[in-house]
């Protein structure tokens, strides 16, 4: 179901999903109160709901919550795509939908040139209800249990382990929810910093590190090139650009922001991230790979398992999308696949091994 007041973006994601094989449009309106009316009122109930951000009379998180009240008084689970717009107000919507339990959003293309706008539109809008599809049909099947890590890849390279400095953490998709549950726990857990990279635009992040910053006991920030990484602060990439950390000559560890191109489709990446942090602390960091599309981060765990760093995953029924931590899992390298609220005592717990420990070599 598309719910847009704007005529033209509205008959655009139609006419986008009318084209995808499997997937039916059962109603198009203009307003969060008709969307409500149809839900309540129709026999064809919408498995997928693009909600637009911005409207008058009912806006979308408005909306958003309406729905999340009509599942849990009947059953159903109508799930929501937001749509927002590249501003301020409509990036602060967006985080605030999220955070209450929206699958995802895109963001309206705002380029002169109308064609490209719409191809983009359908591009991201697509890529974004092809994972909700399968989401959907994996919900339907019986749950299999999430794998093991598997033994670690032997290495002729001794992995030398110290005290932990700082956890790193890649998500994206359900990011914005999981982490306003997720973080104030392992603050509690930790006093490390800790420095994340969420798949997001510019003016997302900015609103996401502000709303995280209202949940946590800790300093939050969209991180700036220079800044110095200091414990008990959490620093989320800014959209846009990449993130990656250095270490100076006297010891001190800062952040330095890149321009390069994306990796993974991504930027920021996790991957910068992830080689960066193993880089500036020795391998001495436990890395976190959280719900999420696609594979990024994955390609850093050997580097990151060679260095000595402790690796977690989370796991398929309580990630968003098991995408990423699927594909984490999947190198070898994982140490530990959990349910993320199972992670921060994990967190501590290798903390306090390493701290205990001193320093140790082993083979991995």
């Amino acid at each position: 179901m598309v719910v847009d007041d704007s005529p033209i973006f509205r008959n655009a994601i139609v006419a986008a999903l009318n084209k995808e094989e499997r997937v039916t449009v059962v109603g198009s309106v203009s307003d969060g109160k008709k969307a409500l009316e149809f839900i309540t009122t129709s026999g064809d109930l919408p498995d997928l709901i693009t909600l637009d951000v911005e409207m008058p009379n009912m806006d979308g998180l408005e909306t958003l919550n309406a729905i999340q009240e009509i599942n849990r008084s009947r059953g159903t689970d109508i799930g929501v795509l937001m749509i927002s717009s590249l501003t301020d107000r409509g990036s602060e919507a967006t985080v605030k939908a999220l955070a209450a339990g929206a699958f995802d959003f895109i963001v309206k293309p705002s380029g002169e040139n109308a064609d490209q706008n719409m191809e983009a539109l359908r591009s991201s809008l697509l890529v974004k209800v092809r994972y909700y599809t399968i989401i959907k049909v994996r919900a339907s099947r019986p749950k299999a249990a999430a794998p093991a890590p598997s033994a670690p890849v032997p290495s002729v390279i001794p992995a030398q382990q110290g005290r932990v400095e700082a956890v790193v953490i890649g998500v994206s998709t359900g990011g914005p929810q999981t982490l306003s549950n997720f973080l104030p726990v392992l603050c509690d857990a930790v006093d490390l910093p800790i420095l994340i990279v969420q798949h997001m635009p510019p003016l997302f992040t900015e609103t996401l590190a502000r709303n995280l910053g209202l949940k946590c006991p800790r300093v939050v920030c969209e991180a700036a090139e220079g800044d110095k990484v200091e414990a008990k602060k959490i620093y989320i990439a800014p959209g846009g650009r990449h993130m990656t950390i250095r270490k100076n000559g006297t010891g001190s560890v800062y952040v330095a922001l890149n321009d390069q191109p994306t990796e993974n489709g991504c930027k920021p990446s996790v991957n910068h991230l992830f080689r960066s942090a193993s880089e500036a602390y020795s391998g001495n960091i436990v890395a976190i790979v959280l719900t999420g599309m696609g594979s990024d981060g994955s390609q850093s765990m050997s580097m990151l398992k060679q260095a000595g760093a402790y690796l977690i995953a989370q796991d398929e029924p309580t990630s968003v999308v098991w995408g990423m931590p699927k594909s984490a899992v999947e190198t070898g390298f994982v140490d530990e696949v959990l349910p993320v609220m199972s992670i921060p005592e994990a967190v501590k717990k290798a903390v306090e091994r390493r701290a205990a420990n001193g320093f140790e070599s082993k083979r991995i």
